[in-house]
């Protein structure tokens, strides 16, 4: 389902692509007295997130590294928007991948996306393919 959604004034959350658990069930996960290991994903995703991060904000978008939908939906006038939103937050200090899950074929990446005057979320989908179906930011709570 493709979605444009808006936040609060201090930074424009975009969301092209609306990911979701076929049917919606979801279960908790098993509760553990022993401290979980920090998750870890590969470098590679790491370097895509703060690549896609930087094409936002530049408004240089690689077409062929989208999925077809989502290359429809990342129209030029929506870049710009987002653009302006988040290129005066410059380069992040910090990049954390949070944890990850699949639905309908797409891994969808978390990441925390620390900037000196902000902490935005970055979610990243990728498809079997190895192309981009989704991208949000949205300020951190």
């Amino acid at each position: 389902m493709l979605r444009r959604i808006c936040c609060n004034s201090l930074l424009l959350c975009f969301s092209l692509l609306l990911f979701a658990a076929p049917g919606g069930a979801q279960t908790a996960p098993a509760q553990s007295s022993a401290p979980s290991p920090a998750p870890q994903v590969d470098p590679k995703v790491t370097a895509i997130a703060k690549d896609w991060l930087h094409r936002i904000q530049t408004a240089n978008v690689d077409r062929s590294q989208l999925t077809e939908q989502m290359s429809a939906a990342l129209t030029p006038s929506l870049v710009q928007m987002v653009a302006a939103q988040l290129a005066p937050l410059g380069d992040p200090t910090a990049v954390s991948f949070v944890g990850s899950a699949t639905a309908q074929g797409i891994t969808i990446y978390d990441f925390v996306l620390t900037f000196g005057a902000a902490t935005v979320n970055e979610f990243l989908g990728i498809d079997g393919a190895g192309k981009i179906a989704g991208l949000r930011f949205i300020p951190a709570q």
